[in-house]
Order: structure tokens, then sequence, then C-alpha cells
């Protein structure tokens, strides 16, 4: 642990003095660190007193940035858990629902898609500034570009419900400014040198998403505290990585 604060933390802290947000660019398996989970001077977690985020690289970190300037947490496209369990074999999330539906009453304006009415056609046909996500993500370590999204079938249309990451593209992502992965190893993927871990989380980020909270591990299904709470803070702040910290903090 002291080696990590040593190597990692202590240098950014000494570039970034008073201010209160700090933004890491990793490279290689540094992409695998929860850097807010790192200590501090004083053995706290780096997000007990700093914001903390993580960029794929400097150039990424800018153009979020800019789109960024004039977001406003106003609409949300909130989506529950409508896949198949015959198709998937993995068991409907009971809580995904539930979530979608409190997350899209903390917004004025909402699409709330749960059940059989969340299909992959009518995720990609939205349009919101904010998206949050509930359901299951599979992720493929070999062909990362086949980790998938699973949303429910529609039978009219012969789709099963699997949206594939090469599915997540600038043309049907453009006007997202914040997408929510509450979802297991939506952060997870292959690790390539020079590029980093390609993910479905990365997948948004090269769609032009300019913030994307994910995670690199399981997530419960009961998340809902953590969630709303999240939601709360970005209406309030329209500040994703700010967000995340206020909501961990109060679960703390």
């Amino acid at each position: 642990t002291a080696a990590l604060y040593d190597a990692l933390v202590a240098p950014a802290l000494d570039l970034a003095g008073a201010k209160p947000t700090v933004f890491f660019v990793p490279d290689g398996p540094l992409f695998l660190v929860p850097f807010g989970a790192l200590p501090d001077a004083l053995g706290r977690p780096l997000i007990a007193t700093r914001t903390v985020g993580i960029a794929p690289s400097l150039t990424t970190f800018l153009a979020a940035s800019a789109r960024l300037a004039h977001f406003r947490a106003d609409d949300v496209l909130a989506v529950g858990d409508g896949h198949d369990p015959a198709v998937s074999g993995l068991p409907r999330l009971p809580h995904a629902d539930e979530e979608a539906t409190a997350v899209g009453g903390l917004y004025p304006t909402r699409l709330v898609l749960t059940g059989p009415a969340a299909t992959r056609h009518r995720m990609l046909e939205e349009r919101h500034a904010v998206i949050h996500f509930a359901g299951h993500t599979i992720v493929n370590l070999q062909f990362p570009l086949f980790s998938r999204m699973l949303l429910a079938p529609d039978s009219g249309d012969r789709d099963s419900g699997a949206m594939m990451a090469s599915e997540i593209t600038h043309d049907r992502f453009a006007g997202a400014r914040v997408v929510v992965l509450a979802t297991c190893e939506g952060a997870a993927g292959k690790l390539l040198e020079g590029e980093g871990v390609i993910s479905i989380a990365r997948a948004f980020f090269g769609a032009g998403v300019p913030s994307v909270v994910a995670s690199l591990w399981p997530v419960d299904d009961d998340s809902h505290g953590l969630l709303t709470a999240f939601h709360r803070e970005l209406r309030n702040s329209a500040d994703a990585a700010r967000a995340l910290r206020v909501a961990q903090l109060a679960r703390v």
C-alpha cells in the first residue's frame, strides 16, 4: 500500500495542490486500479478528501471536459431488466426495474423502460442526456467487441435483445453526456497494450460520451441507495465524478 501511494498517489497530489479534483490517466494494468480507494498520506481512501476520476487519455479528458461545459442533468433514459433468462442462462435481476423507476423519478424529463419494453431497439433510438442501465452485461475477454448488454427481446423484429459493444456508436449516442452502467463488470474487458481496457464502458467513450460510470467488478443487484444518491447529486452539480464521490461517502 505504501508503495502504491509513493508511486501513484503522491506525485498526483503534489501536482494537484489544493485542487479538490484529481483525474488519473493510467497505462497498461493500471487501468485495473481503483484509484479512489488508494490511501492518501494519512491512510484515508483518496475519495475521503478528493473527487477522483479516470480518463483513457489526456486528449479524451480535454474533449470530454469541453462536451460537458454546458451539461444539465435534466432528462434521463432509465432502463431496467427485460432480458430473457431462457436465452441468456442468467437470472432476472429482481431490483433492476425498481431501480430504473426510482432513477427516472428524480428527473423532470424521463423515459423509463422496464420489463418487455426495455428492448434494444428502444434504447438505440432514444436520445437523452443521461442514460442509466440496470440490466446484465456479459464481458467477452477474447473478443471484446462482442461484449454485450442484455435487453428485452423483440419478437416482431426477431431481435434477441443483445446489444453488442460494436453497436455503441457516435451516431446512436451523440446526445448522451453521462452513461451509468449499474451492471456487473461494465468497465471490465480485455487489456490491450497502449489502448487500455476494451469494455462496454470504453465503447461509450469511443462513441463520444464524455462521462461513463461503471464498475470493474460484480455489482450487488440491490444498489438502490447508492445509485439514487448518485443521481440526486448529479441533478444538483451536473458533475458525475463529484456525484459518485458523494454517493460513495454516503454509504461508508
